[in-house]
């Protein structure tokens, strides 16, 4: 994000830092990325690996089936109409000088300062539960993995985890290139393996020898319940959205980014369209219905097992793990960027929205991030949660249900903003594409809302109280603003001191 009024010089630095420290810090990120290295550190969060061994079955049991392979295109297409206008609103705030930056600026922009820091507050409970979520699951996948694969003694799991979390945070802590590289190299393994499972079925022609086309058919989309298979196939496109928090980070940002979204929505939708599609061909329609409901989880392994070798399943454990790895590497960026924006505008102390002097990044945020995540897992050790079944269940849910709450309320704030400015762009990018992007999200953020049980494995009086958290997030955040707004004057005109929101009664700067 940049944010002219808060701009500071490059040769500023904390003045309570030590000589010797390698921490004095700027105030503008720093790195070189293409729309590839954009795209694979973005579409890292969305873990595909992940989503076809486990995600993308689980799906399909408790969905409309095999009709998901129909369902990642339709949210795909539901994503592409929002891509469509969060872009339009990125060249036009870039255009102006103002920054372009994550949901706390557009929403700011679109809807007024209040919300802007509501939608902050949303996405960095959302980025953070789904993170540290992970990071507990990839300690329990160490741990198996070592234990069952190469006969190590089992060992707590947080160990493992905490490894991890050394490992994301001084990645984090650099400059994003780096970060860029090992994402880069961990997308290209899981890719492969699944691109692998998917040759071999595609060549043999599936269990009968020939491809069944009928998970593409309206029958196969409207059975079961075709609402909750086109949600969670919304759910599995989360990331894509993080391209505009890297705008200082990137070559070219106006061809950059544009380019790194709509790869990454295309991407995912292809993706896990096409290889949900082999998957249930190296069954058959019939027998993979079965498998979807005997054993879900077992449906990629053993499908890889049979077409490709055992050798092949040794490898896509430990990709898995490498998959769970560079997702929680993506959402720690993320959120580090987060916690950056909201110090450059004084919502943080102001030495969050400075940036290392040698890495350019935001190292204070990446700290911060990575203290947030001891803090939440510690109560998780201390009261013996369960990692898996109960704590990776709940907060991965939880976040899932924030992040598609905060889609909908940024397509609206986008709509708003694009009716202030002038067209610049086709009508279909500032008006009807918008439009239609707001209905769809809305409609599957409702959907959600009313299943949220589906996300996590809880009684119904804890998923109420997990719900009601989600809200109560974003609220608390606009609530803040408000009351800033009131007693705060000062503080509250910082929030995105470039505002285009024209009754905001906040002091222009």
């Amino acid at each position: 994000m940049t944010t002219p009024s808060l701009s500071t010089s490059p040769d500023v630095i904390l003045s309570s830092a030590p000589a010797a420290h390698p921490v004095e810090l700027h105030g503008k990120l720093s790195g070189n990325m293409g729309a590839f290295d954009l795209t694979m550190t973005v579409l890292a969060a969305s873990a595909p690996l992940s989503v076809m061994a486990a995600f993308a079955p689980v799906s399909m049991a408790v969905g409309n089936g095999v009709g998901l392979v129909s369902s990642f295109l339709i949210a795909g297409g539901a994503l592409l109409f929002f891509a469509f206008g969060f872009m339009a609103m990125a060249r036009s705030i870039a255009n102006k000088g103002e920054g372009a930056g994550a949901f706390y600026i557009y929403l700011t922009k679109g809807l007024g300062r209040q919300f802007g820091l509501g939608g902050a507050f949303l996405a960095i409970f959302s980025y953070t539960l789904i993170q540290t979520g992970t990071i507990g699951m990839v300690g329990v996948s160490i741990v198996d993995y070592l234990h069952s694969r190469l006969g190590v003694p089992a060992f707590p799991w947080w160990v493992a985890t905490g490894i991890a979390w050394a490992i994301v945070g001084a990645l984090g802590y650099r400059r994003i290139d780096l970060s860029a590289r090992v994402l880069g190299l961990a997308m290209l393994g899981e890719i492969a393996i699944v691109a692998v499972l998917d040759a071999a079925v595609f060549l043999r022609g599936g269990a009968t020898g020939s491809l069944d086309f009928t998970p593409y058919s309206l029958s196969s989309l409207l059975s079961g319940n075709a609402g909750i298979g086109i949600m969670m196939a919304a759910a599995s496109f989360l990331g894509f959205e993080a391209t505009a928090i890297y705008s200082e980070e990137v070559r070219s940002p106006d061809k950059t980014i544009p380019r790194a979204t709509f790869m990454s929505i295309i991407l995912i939708a292809l993706f896990y369209s096409i290889s949900t599609f082999l998957l249930v061909n190296a069954y058959g329609v019939k027998e993979a219905g079965i498998k979807l409901h005997s054993d879900p989880t077992g449906m990629f392994p053993d499908a890889l097992a049979a077409y490709v070798g055992q050798l092949s399943v040794d490898a896509m454990y430990l990709l898995l793990i490498s998959s769970l790895v560079a997702a929680v590497l993506s959402f720690h960026n993320a959120i580090a960027r987060y916690f950056f924006n909201l110090g450059c505008d004084g919502v943080l102390p102001a030495a969050f929205g400075k940036t290392h002097a040698r890495h350019g990044s935001p190292a204070l945020g990446s700290l911060l991030q990575s203290a947030t995540v001891v803090a939440v897992i510690v109560p998780v050790v201390l009261f013996n949660i369960d990692p898996v079944l109960q704590f990776y269940a709940w907060a991965v849910g939880l976040g899932t249900m924030g992040m598609l709450l905060l889609f909908a309320i940024a397509s609206l704030a986008i709509i708003r903003y694009l009716s202030w400015q002038e067209q610049r762009g086709s009508l279909w990018s500032y008006r009807i594409a918008p439009v239609l992007g707001f209905i769809s999200l809305t409609a599957i953020a409702i959907y959600a809302t009313i299943n949220f049980e589906v996300f996590v494995d809880a009684s119904p009086t804890l998923a109420t109280i997990f719900l009601v958290s989600v809200y109560a997030t974003f609220v608390a955040g606009v609530g803040l603003a408000m009351r800033w707004r009131k007693t705060r004057p000062d503080w509250y005109g910082q929030i995105i001191t470039a505002s285009t929101f024209p009754d905001d009664g906040a002091q222009r700067h």
